[in-house]
């Protein structure tokens, strides 16, 4: 990636969340997709297959217990630095209709509906590419190498901004899986 001799000014490296310990239900309405999603950010990771990584960068994490219980692990209780900013994109139902389905459906759905900006989910494509911005913003404000544990959606947006503002990463993704790393150097 870099030239003999030549130095990254900057380094960072993404981590996803460790797993969490939750089964979504097979099927629900609108109230299940609230509820599954709510419950989802309240229970707790499993521990097993974190690493503990030996660091001196700052840490970032998003304010949701998940970003913070892998952290918390993973850099033996380090100072991290929260922020909303590197929070999942939150999915709302994209109706309000009593109507059950796959709960996979709510999810494909309600990101579709992100992407081409169609009404109804809390976050629009352009809100999560703003807030990415000012999440890197935050990061480069420290002038040092840091690590943030966040979260996989959030994270896709994430990259394509990193590669917008200059950042390379040899790191190839298609499913962000749990405890998966990227490295991106500037």
């Amino acid at each position: 990636m870099f030239h003999e001799g030549e130095k990254p000014n900057l380094i960072i490296t993404v981590i996803r969340h460790a797993k969490v310990d939750f089964i979504f239900p097979r099927s629900y309405g609108p109230q299940g997709q609230i509820e599954a999603s709510r419950a989802y950010n309240e229970c707790p990771i499993d521990i097993s297959g974190i690493e503990t990584i030996e660091t001196d960068a700052k840490i970032f994490v998003s304010t949701l217990p998940r970003s913070e219980a892998t952290a918390l692990i993973m850099f033996k209780d380090r100072p991290l630095i929260r922020s909303e900013l590197f929070d999942e994109v939150p999915l709302a139902p994209f109706t309000r209709r009593n109507i059950r389905l796959p709960s996979i459906l709510w999810d494909v759905i309600g990101r579709f509906l992100w992407n081409f900006r169609i009404g109804g989910q809390p976050e629009t494509r352009s809100d999560t590419d703003m807030r990415a911005d000012r999440a890197i913003d935050l990061m480069e404000s420290t002038g040092e190498d840091c690590y943030l544990v966040s979260h996989a959606f959030f994270m896709r947006t994430l990259f394509r901004r990193l590669r917008k503002r200059g950042y390379r990463s040899a790191s190839r993704f298609g499913l962000i899986h749990n405890l998966s790393r990227f490295v991106y150097e500037k």
